[in-house]
């Protein structure tokens, strides 16, 4: 059995609904007309029928707060402040992260420190307030933070406090406003869990990529370094390379009826899944020369990595300028032909020279 509140914590928390009324009560009449429209129809008639005004006049009103002066009912003045407050509050859940459920006087301060740069020090305030008068995790930190700190004033506006003082003497409060819709049920907190978790998993994964992106293009800067040093080098086999004559066409046998050789990828070199044979089937993503286009797919040429099984064969041809093709080390490119849908195709890594380009026919 539960164990009656004492006379402080009964005082307590009715200074908390008087301070969360006075809050409400002095927010911008444009944030309060925001909350009407983020609560539920029903919820709203109900909050208006409270403070006995008709719900169309008060949706509408200049000064909403006047009118809702005479509002007695705390669980509808709880489900006004969880509208007023739902952007304030769910940025600093989300900034809390993982700690937003039983959070510590410092991280609640670290994240409200974020948290203020993009709200109101009024919005932060209500916010404060009306976790402290909830009774949410985290209300005596929020309560110790609106007595202490400067940045977050809650206005003493004489009409407010006189509505606040009404609510008082109908009766003392015994336990905190029960929120509205934001109860620490079980399936809140898993839905919540589930929602962090996922987000978790879709920042890591971002992470993942973004470091892949940023190694490739470590190693091909790395590699364009080497050999245009290697080429400055006496003695070099590029040193005394000879001028590329000029770029040549596609053969006409390796375009069929459906490729052109003027698509604008073509020469590019591109990452896309290729299906190989051997002893064991699969496929595997690689640099591929694109040949030509069509509505809907790329003519392409596989890439092997010097030593690779296709590498150095009768039917493949070297890379010479391979930094340039956006290869990380030396390269091959397969005679083979492979039509490609360009929904499969990836990114473009490089481009093929002249030179290695009319080695291809």
């Amino acid at each position: 059995m539960e164990e009656a509140p004492t006379e402080a914590e009964i005082e307590a928390q009715v200074a908390h609904v008087a301070r969360l009324r006075r809050a409400v009560l002095t927010a911008d009449p444009a944030d309060l007309r925001a909350a009407f429209d983020r609560l539920p129809e029903a919820t709203f008639r109900a909050l208006a029928a409270s403070a006995g005004q008709p719900h169309v006049i008060l949706r509408r009103s200049a000064d909403p707060a006047a009118r809702l002066r005479r509002m007695p009912d705390d669980t509808q003045l709880a489900a006004l402040a969880e509208a007023l407050v739902g952007p304030c509050l769910e940025d600093t859940v989300e900034v809390l992260g993982e700690a937003s459920d039983e959070p510590t006087y410092n991280q609640l301060m670290a994240a409200l420190d974020d948290v203020a740069e993009r709200h109101t020090p009024h919005a932060v305030a209500t916010m404060l307030a009306y976790v402290a008068a909830t009774g949410q995790p985290a209300s005596g930190h929020c309560a110790r933070i609106l007595d202490e700190d400067e940045r977050f004033p809650v206005a003493d506006e004489a009409e407010s406090a006189a509505g606040a003082a009404t609510s008082a003497t109908a009766g003392p409060v015994p336990a905190p406003i029960p929120p509205p819709g934001r109860g620490a049920s079980p399936e809140r907190k898993e839905a919540r869990q589930a929602r962090r978790q996922r987000e978790r998993e879709e920042r890591k994964a971002e992470a993942s990529r973004a470091a892949r992106a940023a190694e490739a293009l470590r190693q091909r800067k790395q590699a364009k370094s080497t050999a245009e040093r290697e080429a400055a080098e006496p003695g070099s086999d590029r040193t005394a390379r000879p001028a590329a004559a000029p770029r040549r066409e596609v053969p006409a046998w390796a375009l069929g009826d459906d490729f052109s050789p003027g698509d604008p990828l073509t020469g590019a070199v591109v990452t896309a899944e290729i299906v190989f044979e051997g002893p064991t089937d699969g496929a595997k993503v690689r640099p591929c020369v694109v040949v030509a286009g069509s509505a809907d797919s790329l003519l392409l040429r596989p890439c092997y990595s010097e030593g690779g099984v296709r590498s150095r064969d009768w039917r493949s041809v070297e890379v010479l300028d391979w930094w340039q093709a956006g290869m990380t080390k030396p390269g091959w490119v397969e005679n083979d032909l492979r039509a490609v849908h360009r929904d499969q195709v990836g990114e473009v890594i490089g481009r093929l020279t002249d030179q290695d380009w009319n080695r291809l026919w």
